[in-house]
C-alpha cells in the first residue's frame, strides 16, 4: 500500500452522548487514539454546528442546516427559506410533554404521503409547503424568513418541550400552527392504524434548522466521505459531490486519490433503533472499532497517514482530539498513558 505522507484524516463521529458512553464496551483502537492524542478544542454546538463552521457557513437565526440537507436530499432550495419539519411523537408525562426518542421515525412513504398532503392542503393559505423526499425527513418551505429561533431536534429528545418551542417575534403564530398540525394529525387514518398496530403515532412536527441557502464558501477538505444528507448538501453547494462512505478504513486508504485533509462522517450511532436498544448501540460502536478506529490506529503506526483528527459530537458540543505521526512514539514506550474507557473522554 502506498505511503500517504501528507494524508490527514478528520473523523467526525456523531451520537457520542455521555449517558450512552457509560455502557460502551472497551474499544482498544479508539481508546489508544484518545489516550495518546492531545485535546485540540471543544466546539460549542453539536455536529450540525460543527459542520457548518467547518464548511464556512455562517449562522443565521439558526444554523441553516435545512436548506443544505434539502439539497442533499434531492430538492432544489433557491432563495426561499427552508426548515426541517420532522415528524415526532410528543409523549405526555405527569406534568409535561417530551419528544419521544424515536428519531428517525419508522414511517413508510405510504404513510408519509397522505400526511404531507393533508398538511399542505391545510396550510396552503399560510404560505407553507411541506416536502418529504424521504419518509422520515420532512421539510418546510416558506416564501420569506420568519422571525424565529428554534432548537435542533437531537437536543430536545426527552426534554420538556415547553421550554424549547420556537422563540422570537413570530413565536406565537408558530405555536398556533403547531397546535393546528397536532389536531390534524391526531385523528388521521394513518395514525389510527399505527396505534392499532401498537406503534407510535406522528402527533406533531418539529420545525428547526431554518435558513436561506447562502453563497457557497470554499471547501476546506480535499474530499468528503459520507452518506449524511446534510454533509452531501454542503459539498454539493460547493459544486462537488461527496464520496460514498467505504466499508472500512482499509478500503478508504485504497480509494483515497490524493493527499490532503479528508473528512469522514460516521453517523450510525444516531440511528433511532440504536439509541433505544443499548445492545444495538454497543454493536454499532464495536463495528466502528473493527472497521475504522483500530485500522486507523494501525495505519498511523505504519506511517500510512500523517494525522488523525477525532471529532466526537455530543448534543451541545464537539470534542476534538488529534494524533500526529510525529508523536506516534508514545504508543511504544509511554506506557504510563494507559487507555481509559470511552466515557472518561466524553465527561466534563
Amino acid at each position: 500500500m502506498k505511503v500517504k505522507h501528507l494524508l490527514h484524516c478528520h473523523l467526525l463521529v456523531t451520537g457520542m452522548f455521555p449517558e450512552m458512553a457509560a455502557a460502551a464496551p472497551r474499544l482498544p483502537g479508539l481508546e489508544a487514539l484518545l489516550a495518546f492524542s492531545r485535546r485540540r478544542e471543544i466546539s460549542v454546538g453539536g455536529a450540525d454546528a460543527w459542520l457548518c463552521h467547518a464548511f464556512g457557513v455562517l449562522r443565521q437565526d439558526d444554523w441553516p442546516v435545512a436548506p443544505f440537507a434539502a439539497l442533499g436530499d434531492g430538492l432544489a432550495p433557491r432563495r426561499e427559506y427552508w426548515m426541517h419539519a420532522d415528524p415526532v411523537h410528543f409523549h405526555l408525562l405527569r406534568d409535561r410533554f417530551t419528544v419521544a426518542d424515536c428519531v428517525p421515525f419508522d414511517l413508510t412513504m405510504e404513510e408519509t404521503l397522505p400526511l404531507i398532503a393533508m398538511l399542505n392542503q391545510h396550510f396552503a393559505d399560510n404560505g407553507l409547503q411541506f416536502f418529504a423526499p424521504h419518509a422520515n425527513r420532512w421539510y418546510l418551505r416558506l416564501d420569506k424568513p420568519p422571525a424565529l429561533k428554534t432548537q435542533p431536534l437531537v437536543e430536545v429528545i426527552g426534554q420538556d418541550i415547553n421550554r424549547l418551542l420556537p422563540q422570537g417575534e413570530d413565536a406565537m403564530k408558530w405555536h398556533g400552527w403547531l397546535n393546528e398540525a397536532q389536531m390534524l394529525l391526531h385523528d388521521h387514518p394513518v395514525n389510527l392504524e399505527r396505534e392499532r398496530r401498537g406503534e407510535l403515532p406522528v402527533n406533531s412536527i418539529w420545525p428547526w434548522g431554518g435558513g436561506v441557502l447562502p453563497q457557497p464558501a470554499s471547501l476546506s477538505f480535499t474530499d468528503v466521505w459520507a452518506g449524511n444528507v446534510l454533509v452531501r448538501g454542503l459539498v454539493q453547494a460547493n459544486g462537488r459531490e461527496a464520496r460514498f462512505l467505504p466499508f472500512s478504513a482499509w478500503e478508504w486508504l485504497e480509494e483515497v486519490p490524493t493527499d490532503g485533509a479528508h473528512l469522514i462522517v460516521l453517523d450510525d450511532l444516531e440511528k433511532g433503533d440504536f439509541r433505544e436498544d443499548i445492545v444495538n448501540w454497543r454493536e454499532a460502536l464495536e463495528r466502528m472499532e473493527r472497521h475504522w478506529f483500530a485500522p486507523l490506529l494501525e495505519s498511523l503506526k505504519r506511517d500510512r497517514v500523517s494525522s488523525i483528527h477525532l471529532h466526537l459530537a455530543q448534543r451541545h458540543q464537539v470534542k476534538s482530539f488529534v494524533v500526529e505521526r510525529s508523536g506516534i512514539w508514545k504508543f511504544w514506550w509511554n506506557f504510563w498513558r494507559r487507555p481509559k474507557p470511552l466515557e472518561t473522554y466524553l465527561d466534563g
